[in-house]
């Protein structure tokens, strides 16, 4: 699409009429890659007083294989907009990142304590896809309402549960073997998997 056009659409993101921003955002969310502009403009629609716009905005994002960090930080935030599907959509964004600053993935980590499903399985699919680290958010209990995540690093490890995080521990690879072991071990007791 001609840089022309572009630029007239990231304006139509800023109409009053909120049937012009949502195609706005539909239309950036068909490009494979966007200009710095316009994803500083999808950022800003983030926020929109519409929903759908807000939504449509989270999906334009999601078509984007690299994002700025603050792009990322900012979907981060709208994981707790009160439309859980604009949440989850702007979570699903960052599943399309192979690689997110450290302080997106500790802001990932922190939000897979939100008490919304949807958010928090979008979340751990983004973790998923990180190249740089391994996250294992593991449900406990029969019930699976308490989710431990486990993160490693560069050989080092912190674990994340509701009472919080706990420090950075060094493990080698026999010591990861054995603590995933356990953790399916645990996982088996509580019949969670076969």
């Amino acid at each position: 699409m001609p840089e022309s056009a572009v630029q007239s659409i990231i304006a139509a993101l800023e109409d009053e009429q909120e049937d012009a921003r949502f195609s706005a955002a539909e239309a950036l969310g068909k490009q494979s890659t966007l200009p710095e502009s316009a994803v500083q403009s999808l950022i800003a629609a983030l926020v929109d007083e519409d929903s759908d716009v807000r939504s449509s905005a989270a999906t334009a994002l999601r078509g984007q294989s690299r994002l700025p960090e603050s792009a990322i930080q900012s979907a981060i935030a709208a994981f707790k907009d009160e439309n859980h599907d604009v949440g989850s959509t702007a979570a699903s964004a960052l599943s399309n990142q192979s690689s997110s600053p450290e302080s997106a993935i500790q802001s990932l980590i922190a939000v897979l304590k939100d008490g919304e499903e949807g958010v928090r399985r979008s979340v751990s699919e983004a973790l998923k896809k990180q190249s740089h680290s391994l996250c294992i958010s593991l449900p406990f209990g029969y019930s699976c309402s308490h989710v431990l995540s486990l993160q490693v690093q560069d050989g080092r490890m912190c674990l994340y549960t509701e009472q919080g995080t706990m420090h950075l521990q060094t493990i080698d690879s026999d010591g990861m073997e054995s603590m995933v072991s356990a953790f399916r071990g645990v996982q088996r007791k509580a019949g969670l998997i076969p």
